[in-house]
């Protein structure tokens, strides 16, 4: 793109355009308008350099996954320009895939990070005994276990963090092409808004990035990341694919995230292959806890009609051991 072509749609984001709608209006010129790698990259570092000029406290939550250590890499570029310091937030629910750990010490010790660590107000297995599996009934955030999982494990010890240390201004990794929901929720309140729940000012700067310029960043700058990204199965990998969903895109790639997660059994399956494929001891874990028998409950009706019998403790393991891919998905 040409200097005077970013320039208009930079002047367009300054008066008051959401990205996605300066792309539309510039798209009416040129309908081969497309935003480089560089001048994302360019626009998030801007971005994060206005705001930390504006507040005193700065914070980014970081899950070790490949979009919050990219915004984590591109806020420590600005940071060491402006010589400002700033917290890291993890949350460690204590069910992170192993290699999370090993990045998490490397970039502590490498980048000279502050990690601010939470922990989880309930556990993962005390969730699903009180609340049900997530994911189980309804992928909705108005499901009951659905909401006492982002609850518990996320958003009551972030509010905790934030009240204990005073940030004024929070990073994260959100993009919009994650889910139908994040989408929304970048049209409607863009990349930088006040969050009224945290008390503070909440920044996406990669709010807009696809899933492969979140890896051509990180190839362009040989960002670490977690071996997790290098196990795909089928379509699922690092890049994956892209659909269209309610008119928009949405990235159909691997993500980070608790291991033991159920919330993909009915959107995207090919996570639950992932698990059972690359960490069976986890994913044996997750169907002896229970998953298997709520997965057949779900398809069966408790009756079996691929094996003689009923889906009970006896019969648990001839189906785990002969049709694993069956508990893939509901």
């Amino acid at each position: 793109m040409n200097e005077g072509v970013f320039k208009s749609y930079i002047d367009l984001l300054n008066s008051g355009h959401s990205s996605r709608k300066a792309i539309k209006k510039l798209r009416e010129k040129d309908k081969d308008f497309e935003l480089t790698l560089e001048n994302r990259e360019q626009m998030a570092l801007n971005l994060i350099e206005k705001e930390m000029k504006k507040y005193d406290k700065t914070v980014v939550a970081c899950s070790w996954g490949k979009d919050s250590v990219v915004v984590l890499h591109l806020l420590k570029r600005v940071s060491d320009k402006l010589d400002k310091e700033f917290d890291v937030l993890w949350n460690n629910t204590k069910f992170h895939y192993p290699d999370v750990y090993r990045l998490k010490d490397q970039l502590e010790k490498d980048w000279d990070l502050k990690i601010v660590e939470t922990k989880a107000e309930k556990s993962f297995w005390e969730i699903t005994e009180e609340f049900g599996w997530p994911g189980v009934n309804s992928g909705d955030r108005s499901d009951r276990a659905n909401q006492a999982c982002c609850y518990y494990i996320k958003k009551k010890p972030t509010k905790k963090a934030i009240k204990n240390n005073k940030w004024d201004l929070y990073f994260d990794g959100l993009t919009a092409y994650e889910s139908d929901r994040r989408y929304l929720n970048l049209k409607d309140y863009g990349v930088s808004h006040y969050h009224k729940t945290f008390g503070l000012q909440k920044v996406h700067p990669i709010g807009w990035w696809t899933v492969n310029d979140v890896w051509d960043y990180i190839e362009k700058y040989d960002v670490p990341y977690i071996d997790l990204y290098d196990k795909g199965v089928g379509k699922y990998t690092k890049r994956g694919y892209s659909e269209e969903q309610q008119g928009h895109r949405v990235d159909r790639a691997i993500r980070n995230g608790c291991w033991c997660c159920t919330l993909a059994l009915k959107y995207q399956p090919e996570k639950m292959k992932q698990l059972r494929e690359h960490y069976p001891k986890m994913w044996k874990a997750l169907m002896d806890k229970g998953l298997a028998k709520e997965i057949a409950k779900r398809k069966l009706g408790q009756q079996s009609t691929l094996f003689d019998g009923f889906f009970d403790e006896e019969t648990k393991d001839n189906y785990l051991e002969n049709r694993p891919c069956w508990f893939d998905k509901i």
